[in-house]
């Protein structure tokens, strides 16, 4: 009889398993801004496909790359405001699909500009003076203090009771060592001591009627301002002159009724002053009539400017 023909019929099963949950490794330690960064999505099983997501979305922008078989997400230049996610990643075969757990990014940065608060520049001997130090960063920033070039503290914040030797520049280093950066600022610091009290040494030995006369404050110390003082009250009028820094006071054209004072001088600092003596003239005449010697003074008799 006749042969029939016989055909063979193969069926080919693809058995799938379901996916293990992924999870995300990263290329670095730490994440630092301006660097590059990459993550990439580990799973066991069948996967046909990767899947990322960033703040439940998925990735765009040019600054995020994507590996061909799309497992690895490499982000350009990582920035603390932009980059900080969350990221997931998720697998899938044709039957199964599983995510990552969210992934945050902590990226380091800074310090950015150091900052030196809340403290004066000027300070008197005893004062409780304290320098504080601040720096946005992270981790924080740790700090270093130099007072006038040598160590004086390891901490943001350090106070000291001021004395004379206190005075100086400071300067407050802010450093991280994730991001290999530093950061400075200075400031200045002045210690007023107390001011001698002053003492008016004068141009001439002798006031003569119509001549110019100076005084001068001689004093010695931190000296910010001098202030003259006649009769009580500020020096006024065309006949009177200061000097710019206002230490000496030159009287044009003495008279007797006019110029005899008391003249007073004054200097001043932030947080200190002092006054001297009052300084009376004895104006002499210019033209003498007649002298007498008496038992306890001389007696000088003043013309009139001869005709």
């Amino acid at each position: 009889g006749k042969k029939k023909n016989q055909q063979s019929h193969f069926l080919s099963i693809l058995c799938t398993a379901p996916l293990s949950k992924p999870t995300i490794l990263t290329s670095n330690n730490t994440e630092v801004e301006t660097k590059d960064f990459s993550l990439t999505c580990y799973a066991t099983g069948q996967i046909h496909a990767y899947k990322w997501f960033i703040n439940g979305v998925a990735p765009a922008g040019r600054r995020i790359q994507l590996s061909p078989d799309r497992r690895t997400l490499t982000l350009r230049s990582l920035t603390r405001s932009v980059n900080k996610g969350p990221y997931v990643c998720e697998i899938e075969n044709p039957f199964y699909r599983n995510r990552s757990d969210p992934f945050t990014l902590d990226v380091a940065y800074g310090p950015d500009i150091a900052t030196i608060v809340h403290s004066a520049d000027e300070y008197p001997p005893g004062a409780n003076i304290t320098f504080s130090c601040v720096a946005d960063s992270n981790p924080a920033a740790q700090f270093t203090w130099l007072h006038n070039g040598q160590p004086v503290s390891n901490s943001a914040t350090f106070s000291i009771i001021a004395s004379l030797s206190d005075a100086g520049t400071y300067t407050c280093t802010a450093s991280n060592s994730f991001t290999g950066l530093t950061r400075t600022a200075t400031k200045n610091i002045i210690i007023y001591a107390p001011v001698s009290k002053p003492s008016i040494v004068t141009s001439n030995i002798t006031a003569v009627e119509t001549k110019d006369f100076s005084l001068t404050c001689q004093a010695t110390g931190q000296i910010h301002a001098y202030q003259w003082f006649i009769n009580g009250v500020a020096p006024a009028g065309s006949r009177i002159q200061l000097s710019p820094d206002k230490r000496t006071l030159t009287l044009s054209r003495l008279t007797r009724r006019d110029n005899k004072g008391p003249y007073e001088c004054e200097i001043r600092n932030p947080f200190y002053s002092n006054r001297s003596d009052p300084f009376t003239l004895d104006v002499a005449c210019k033209y003498i009539a007649s002298s007498y010697m008496l038992h306890a003074y001389s007696l000088v008799v003043c013309s009139q400017r001869p005709g």
